[in-house]
C-alpha cells in the first residue's frame, strides 16, 4: 500500500513532521546537513545555512535564477528526510515541488508535463532508483537529475554514469547527510534541457563520388574552438573542427563524414582538403595579428600510407606556415593496426616540428597503450574525467592520476570539455596547462574567432 506524504510546506514555515517517536526540530534554519537519521537528527551540527534571501541572491548571481517555476519531484520514502529536503529547496527559491514515495508514485506524477528536476533516492521499495531512471529515460523525457543516497560513494558515482549513459542530464550526486552548500552548488548548474525533437534520422551512406563532389562544391568547412592557458586565460591554440553541409541531406556529423571517407577509400583526400583550408585560415589569422597553434584531427587510416607525411607537409607549407604551429590529434579509433607504419609516420611528423596529441584520453581501453607507444607531446584529458573530478573524490582521484601520468611523461596537458568554473579551477590546481570547452568558447567560424580574440584584448 502506498504511503502518501503531504506536499512541502509554504515558504518560511520550518515546522516539520518527524517520524514516530522523534521530536521535530524547533527550527529548520539552524541545520547544516539533512538526511541523518535518529541520533544524528536529534543533535544538529552548528548553523551554516544561508539566509533565504542570501541563498536566492547567490543563485541569481550565478546566472541560474530562483527557478520559481522549476517543477521538481522529490522521490524518497523517508518522510523526515523529504520534509527537510523540500524546505531546503524552497529556501533556494523553488516553489513547484511535488513528492513521491516510490518509483511507481513518481512515474504517475510525471504525467504529460515532464518535471524539470528529479531529486531521487536510490534505495526505495518496489522500484529502486536505477530502475526508476531507466523508466524515466524510456519515456523520452529528460529532466535534470540529482541523485541522493546513503550508499557507498562508488555506487552513487556509478549510478551517475549509468544515468548519463542512458541520456539523462545529471547535475550531480549527494551522499546523505547532505549539506545546503552542496545542494546549492548543484542547483547552480541547472540549465533548461532542449525539447526532444521527433526523430527523423537519415541513414548516411555516402559514396566516394559524393564526398569528392562535396569537396569540390564547398560542402566542407571548418569551425574553430579555442584552447586557452589555464593560468592566464590567454589564447594558446584552436582545434580545427570539420563541418559538412550536404545540398540534399543537410548537415552531416563529422563522425559520419570521416567514417564514410574511411570506408570509401577517400580519407586521404578529405584529410588533405582539410589541411589546405587550415593553412589558408592560419595565414589569415597571422595577417590579423593572431599567432596561434592549429590542431587537426587525424584519422589513423591516413598514417598507413607513409607518403602522406610529405603530402601533409606540402599542404601546410603552401601558405608559408611553420610546422611548429600545427598539432595532429589522434585517437584509438582503428587502434594501430599496423604499428610500424604509424610510428614511422608520427616520428617523421615530430622530426619535422609538428606536435602530436593523444585525444580523448581515458575513453578507451587502449589509450594508456597509445601513450606508452606513440611519440606524443600533448595529452587531452576527456571531458568525462574532467566533469567527474568535481563530482566525487573518486572522480578527482582518476583525474589527478591521468594528469600526473601525462606530466611525468613531459606532455602538455589539456582539459577537454570544460563547462563550469569549478572544472577550470580543479584542472588548473591539478596541473593541467590548457583548457578547451564551452566555458571559454564554442566552435565558431574564422571571422567569429577573430572577433572573439579582439574582444578579449
Amino acid at each position: 500500500m502506498k504511503h502518501h506524504v503531504r506536499h512541502c510546506m509554504t515558504p518560511g514555515v520550518h515546522a516539520i513532521a518527524a517520524p514516530h517517536g522523534q521530536e521535530p526540530p524547533k527550527s529548520f534554519a539552524g541545520r547544516h546537513a539533512i538526511g541523518a537519521h535518529n541520533e544524528a537528527a536529534r543533535s544538529p551540527p552548528p548553523c551554516s545555512l544561508l539566509p533565504v534571501a542570501s541563498m536566492q541572491r547567490d543563485l541569481d548571481v550565478n546566472g541560474v535564477g530562483c527557478h520559481k517555476r522549476l517543477r521538481t519531484i522529490v522521490i524518497d520514502d523517508d518522510p523526515f528526510f523529504v520534509e527537510l529536503l523540500c524546505a531546503l529547496l524552497r529556501d533556494a527559491g523553488l516553489n513547484e515541488i511535488d513528492v513521491a514515495t516510490s518509483g511507481d508514485d513518481a512515474l504517475s506524477k510525471i504525467g504529460p508535463t515532464p518535471p524539470d528536476l528529479l531529486v531521487c533516492d536510490l534505495n526505495m521499495p518496489t522500484m529502486d532508483g536505477v530502475q526508476l531512471l531507466q523508466a524515466v529515460a524510456s519515456l523520452g523525457v529528460r529532466p535534470s537529475i540529482i541523485l541522493v543516497s546513503g550508499e557507498d560513494v562508488r555506487v552513487l558515482d556509478a549510478t551517475r554514469r549509468f544515468a548519463e549513459a542512458i541520456g539523462l542530464p545529471v547535475l550531480g550526486v549527494l551522499s546523505k547527510p547532505i549539506s545546503s552548500d552542496a545542494l546549492l552548488d548543484l542547483l547552480r548548474q541547472y540549465r533548461p534541457q532542449p525539447v526532444p525533437q521527433e526523430d527523423h534520422e537519415v541513414t548516411i551512406s555516402m559514396e566516394a563520388r559524393q564526398l569528392m563532389s562535396g569537396l569540390k562544391t564547398g560542402a566542407m568547412h571548418l569551425a574553430y574552438q579555442p584552447k586557452v592557458e589555464l593560468a592566464t586565460g590567454a589564447l594558446y591554440g584552436v582545434e580545427c573542427l570539420l563541418r559538412w553541409e550536404d545540398a540534399q541531406i543537410g548537415s552531416i556529423s563529422p563522425r559520419d563524414v570521416v567514417t564514410a571517407a574511411e570506408k570509401s577509400g577517400v580519407i586521404n583526400e578529405l584529410t588533405l582538403a582539410i589541411l589546405d583550408q587550415v593553412a589558408i585560415d592560419h595565414a589569415a589569422m597571422e595577417h590579423s595579428g593572431v599567432r596561434t597553434n592549429c590542431a587537426v584531427n587525424l584519422s589513423m587510416r591516413s598514417l598507413y600510407e607513409v607518403e602522406m607525411v610529405d603530402r601533409m607537409k606540402a599542404a601546410l607549407a603552401a601558405e608559408g606556415g611553420l610546422f611548429r604551429d600545427y598539432t595532429f590529434e589522434v585517437t584509438e579509433t582503428h587502434m594501430v593496426e599496423d604499428l610500424p607504419r604509424v610510428l614511422e609516420a608520427l616520428i617523421r611528423l615530430r622530426l619535422s616540428g609538428f606536435s602530436v596529441s593523444i585525444d580523448d584520453y581515458g575513453t578507451g581501453a587502449s589509450t594508456m597503450q597509445m601513450l606508452a607507444q606513440l611519440p606524443s607531446s600533448e595529452l587531452k584529458i576527456d571531458r568525462s574525467f574532467v566533469a567527474a573530478g568535481v563530482r566525487s573524490e573518486e572522480g578527482r582521484l582518476f583525474l589527478r592520476s591521468a594528469i600526473e601520468l601525462g606530466l611525468g611523461l613531459n606532455q602538455t596537458i589539456v582539459a577537454e570539455g570544460v563547462e563550469i568554473q569549478k572544472e577550470h579551477e580543479l584542472a588548473h590546481q591539478l596541473g593541467c596547462h590548457l583548457g578547451q570547452g564551452f566555458l571559454y568558447a564554442r566552435p565558431m567560424p574564422l571571422d567569429e574567432l577573430l572577433t572573439w580574440v579582439r574582444d578579449r584584448g
